[in-house]
C-alpha cells in the first residue's frame, strides 16, 4: 500500500532534543496502520492507511527518534489503553507511589501533577498519602469516565496555556510525574520547559520511559510505533534536561514494557548530587554503542533474523492446519505482526482483557478481537502471546488451555 500523508503533520529535519540538523538514517520497519486504530467488527471494509516507521539518530547528542510525526489528535484523543485493566500495572503504580513517598520524602501537603494521567491509577495511590493531586490527559473517552472527587483531572494536551492555568490555581508544584508519555509528545522541549517552570526551586520531575538500552539488548523492536516519537537514553536525556535547568540525580531500571527507566531530575541541582547508578548506566550505554550508532545497526540485524524465524514458524504451523490465535492487543502488536509478515490468515482471532478492544478489528482489519473466555469456545492449538511482557501472568491465568503458548519476543520460545 502506498504511504498516506493524510495524518502526517511533520517530517523531521532536526533533533527533537538538541535541535541539531545532523540526523542520520538508522533503519526502517515496514509501514503499519496506527497501532490503536481499532474498528468495530462491522467495519470490515474500512481502509487502513499505513505510515512510515523510520528511525533517525542525532550524531550530535545520540538521540533516536522517528522521522514522521502523526497528528497527536488522531493518536490520543480517543485512546484504547487504560492502566487499570492490568493487575501488573496496578501493582507497579502502587509500588511506584510508595517509592515516591519513601525516597523523595515530600511533605504530606505537597502538590503533584501527573502529565498523561490516563485513568488515574498512580494518582489514586499517591492520594492515599495525603498529597494534592492533579492529572492531565487528552483522552476524553478515559478522563470523562473516571469517578473521583478528590483528584482534579484536566482533559487536554499539556501546553503553555494549561501550564499557566495550573500555576495560577495551585502555585508552584513539588513534583511532576509523567509515565510512558514523554515518547508521545511532539514538542518535547516545550513541554519539559513548561514543566520546569511549574516546579518550585528544588522540585522534582520524575518520569518513566521505554529504555533504548533495553530495546537494543533485548531486541524489543515492537515498541517502535507511531505514538513513540522518541527512544530515550541517558546519553541524550542528561544534557537535554540540564539545558532546561533540570539535573538527573538518579536513574532506575524497571521492568515495565519489557524494559524501562525511571529518571529522577531535580531543579537547580548540580551534578554532584548524581547517583552512581546514572554513571553506571551511561557506561552501559556507551558499551552497547548508543553513542556511535553501532547499537542500532546490531538491532536492525537481529530484527531481520527474528522476523524471518517468526514468519516461518507461524506459516508452517498454519500450513499444517494448526489453529493459531493471539493473546493481547497492545500497541506493539501492530508493529510485531507487520514486521513478521503475518497480518492476514494466520490468527483465527485475538483475545484481550480490555473492554475497549473487545469486539473490534485489530489495526489493519486482519483479526477480530474477543474477550479471553473465547479461547474456551473455539479452542486453538497455539496461542501467540502478543502482550509478551505479561507472558507469565497470561499463561498462569489460563492453565486449563490444552495447547501451547508461543512467546515471540525477545526470542521465540514455547511455554
Amino acid at each position: 500500500m502506498a504511504e498516506s500523508t493524510s495524518r502526517i503533520i511533520e517530517v523531521i529535519h532536526d533533533c527533537r532534543l538538541c535541535n541539531s540538523r545532523s540526523l542520520e538514517h538508522s533503519f526502517a520497519l515496514p509501514e503499519t496502520p496506527l497501532a490503536n486504530d481499532f474498528r468495530l467488527l462491522q467495519e470490515k471494509k474500512h481502509t487502513y492507511d499505513r505510515y512510515p516507521l523510520e528511525l533517525l539518530r542525532c550524531t550530535t547528542c545520540s538521540h533516536v527518534q522517528l522521522r514522521h510525526v502523526v497528528d497527536p489528535v488522531s493518536l490520543f484523543s480517543n485512546y484504547a489503553y487504560v492502566s487499570g485493566t492490568s493487575a501488573t500495572f496496578v501493582n507497579h503504580f502502587k509500588n511506584y507511589a510508595s517509592w515516591i513517598q519513601k525516597d523523595l520524602r515530600l511533605d504530606p501537603t505537597s502538590k503533584i501533577l501527573e502529565i498523561g494521567s490516563n485513568d488515574g491509577t498512580l494518582l489514586k495511590f499517591l492520594k492515599t498519602f495525603g498529597y494534592q493531586c492533579i492529572g492531565i490527559d487528552p483522552a476524553a473517552n478515559i478522563v470523562n469516565d473516571i469517578d473521583t472527587d478528590d483528584i482534579e483531572l484536566i482533559c487536554s494536551f499539556f501546553d503553555r496555556s494549561i501550564a499557566v492555568s495550573i500555576k495560577e490555581k495551585y502555585g508552584e508544584l513539588d513534583l511532576i510525574v509523567a509515565n510512558n508519555v514523554f515518547a508521545h509528545i511532539w514538542k518535547l522541549r516545550d513541554a519539559i520547559s513548561e514543566a520546569s517552570e511549574l516546579l518550585r526551586a528544588d522540585g522534582y520531575l520524575v518520569f518513566e520511559v521505554s529504555y533504548l538500552l533495553d530495546v537494543i539488548e533485548k531486541c524489543l523492536f515492537d515498541t517502535i510505533y507511531h505514538e513513540h516519537l522518541d527512544y530515550h537514553s541517558l546519553t541524550a536525556l542528561t544534557p537535554f534536561l540540564e539545558s532546561l535547568g533540570l539535573t538527573v540525580i538518579d536513574a532506575i531500571r524497571v521492568n515495565t514494557h519489557g524494559g524501562s527507566i525511571r529518571i529522577v531530575a531535580q531543579k537547580n541541582k548540580t551534578t554532584s548530587s548524581t547517583s552512581a547508578r546514572v554513571i553506571d548506566l551511561l557506561n552501559a550505554e556507551r558499551a552497547i554503542g548508543i553513542g556511535t550508532g553501532q547499537g542500532l545497526e546490531n538491532l536492525n540485524q537481529r530484527i531481520g533474523v527474528l522476523a524471518s524465524r517468526g514468519n516461518s514458524l507461524l506459516n508452517n504451523l498454519r500450513t499444517s492446519n494448526a489453529r493459531i490465535v493471539g493473546f493481547g492487543a497492545p500497541a506493539k502488536m501492530t508493529t510485531l505482526v507487520y514486521t513478521f509478515g503475518i497480518t492476514h490468515g494466520v490468527f483465527d482471532y485475538i483475545v484481550d482483557d480490555s473492554a475497549l478492544k473487545q469486539y473490534t478489528l485489530a489495526p489493519g482489519g486482519h483479526s477480530p478481537i474477543y474477550p479471553s473466555n473465547h479461547l474456551y469456545k473455539e479452542r486453538p492449538d497455539y496461542i501467540v502471546i502478543l502482550a509478551w511482557n505479561f507472558a507469565s501472568a497470561i499463561s498462569a491465568s489460563h492453565q486449563e488451555f490444552a495447547g501451547r503458548f508461543i512467546v515471540p519476543v525477545p526470542e521465540i520460545s514455547f511455554l
